[in-house]
């Protein structure tokens, strides 16, 4: 099993597990290793974007105002 894999598999069980800051660190050193990175992606979104997409926005929103006219989306 190459570091790649071995971070992916520990950022999953911590993942199962609920300890998600544990699991983000692991699969984005997966991710640097160039192991399952569409997937990793994928993971990552689903599981800690999608579900808290109202907050990015609302964040976004509230530290981007003095700063930038570039939307959200954008």
């Amino acid at each position: 099993m190459n570091k790649g894999e071995s971070f992916f598999n520990q950022g999953i069980q911590f993942f199962e597990s609920e300890q998600y800051e544990q699991a983000a660190a692991c699969l984005i050193q997966a991710y640097e290793h160039s192991y399952e990175k569409e997937h990793i992606l994928d993971i990552l979104y689903n599981c800690f974007i999608i579900p808290n997409e109202q907050e990015f926005r609302n964040n976004y929103k509230y530290n981007s105002a003095a700063h930038t006219r570039i939307a959200y989306e954008e």
